[in-house]
């Protein structure tokens, strides 16, 4: 058997899911259209908030490593790649700060 008859004779069955929830708001006038928006808009809300704190954390102890290590070893610490590095971590750590507020 030839290689193009095997992958002739080769079928494919996908099945795609059916979407059995709505993804739009409800669709009736008055508060509930609100608050629907207002809980959604809450929630990406405290989502971006508690990213952008666990990235300041993140930044924070980068930096505080990079200069504990740096007394330690200066020579290492030097390089040009590790001070592309901090100069990362403080600008992430500013625009992250700039972000929550």
């Amino acid at each position: 058997m030839a290689a193009s008859e095997s992958l002739s004779s080769a079928s494919f069955n996908v099945s795609l899911p059916e979407i059995t929830a709505p993804s739009f708001p409800p669709h009736t006038t008055g508060m509930s259209d609100q608050r629907f928006m207002m809980e959604t808009n809450k929630v990406f809300f405290n989502a971006v908030l508690a990213t952008n704190s666990i990235s300041v954390a993140a930044c924070l102890l980068v930096i505080m490593a990079y200069f504990f290590l740096q007394r330690k070893y200066p020579q290492v610490m030097s390089r040009t790649s590790l001070k592309l590095s901090i100069a990362m971590a403080c600008s992430d750590a500013i625009y992250h700060v700039w972000r929550i507020y």
